[in-house]
């Protein structure tokens, strides 16, 4: 190589270099600051006498952005898991959603949400230590540790709902945890509701497959919902019913595949 194009050779490995250590070292600050919990719901209902009991364990991924990389700051949250299904036998199956209700007060101080991303924060609010510079990450190991737990009261519940037929997703309706017995019929009541969060493992292992203890692996995400609606699509966003579907309460009508699988 003639002696004269050595500096345009180095300047141009620079250049080419140096955007790729730099998008390198964001990715590796994000990985360090990413961090996995799961959590379980549990939902019971009486209905003739007899209890019926379903739950879920679900996944919520958080990882703050770097700052090396400004267009794409903030916090990026990413929920696996699925809806507790409640088989009532001849009474139909209750569904509890991925998903928050719509509520009054939803703006206002100290008000619960319920979404799969917000209900841990909600029913185990960060404690002062856990507050400044720091907190996300203390925040976020004592959930991942599990143990954790707390009874939730109705309104304070996801989306709960039904379908007068399982195989048409066009039959969904909301159902109301304080009057099951409008929904299910005589007798039905809500007799128990908790949020606990469980062990979520080690990386890699908590996300390999592999059957290995499971204080590596963590408590297995739920994944059994296709059994009961094995129409679930893979496209999260696709609503259950078409914007043109008639005239349904909003939550119902904006209710999409994702607000049960994802």
């Amino acid at each position: 190589m003639p002696s004269g194009l050595k500096p345009f050779v180095v300047v141009a490995l620079l250049i080419v270099a140096l955007p790729l250590l730099w998008v390198g070292a964001a990715a590796l600050t994000e990985f360090g600051n990413t961090w996995t919990y799961r959590y379980r719901i549990t939902l019971g209902v009486s209905v003739g006498g007899k209890e019926h009991v379903g739950s879920s364990v679900i996944q919520v991924r958080v990882t703050q952005k770097s700052a090396m990389l400004p267009q794409t700051q903030g916090v990026s949250i990413k929920v696996s898991g699925e809806a507790v299904v409640v088989d009532l036998g001849n009474h139909g199956i209750l569904f509890v959603l991925l998903k928050d209700v719509e509520r009054p007060q939803r703006r206002a101080p100290n008000s619960w949400s319920a979404s799969a991303n917000e209900i841990t924060s909600s029913a185990f609010p960060r404690t002062q230590e856990e507050k400044g510079e720091w907190g996300l990450a203390r925040t976020m190991r004592r959930y991942a540790q599990g143990g954790q737990g707390r009874e939730l009261q109705p309104d304070q519940l996801p989306l709960l709902v039904r379908f007068r037929n399982e195989t048409a997703p066009s039959t969904i309706e909301q159902v109301d945890p304080t009057n099951l017995e409008m929904s299910i019929g005589p007798g039905a009541r809500l007799t128990r509701a908790t949020i606990e969060t469980v062990p979520a493992g080690r990386f890699p292992f908590n996300i390999s497959g592999l059957t290995l203890p499971r204080w590596l692996t963590g408590e297995p995400v739920t994944r059994k919902i296709k059994e009961v609606l094995p129409w679930l699509s893979p496209d999260p966003e696709r609503r259950l019913i078409p914007p043109t579907g008639g005239r349904m309460p909003p939550y119902i009508a904006l209710t999409a595949h994702g607000d049960f699988i994802r």
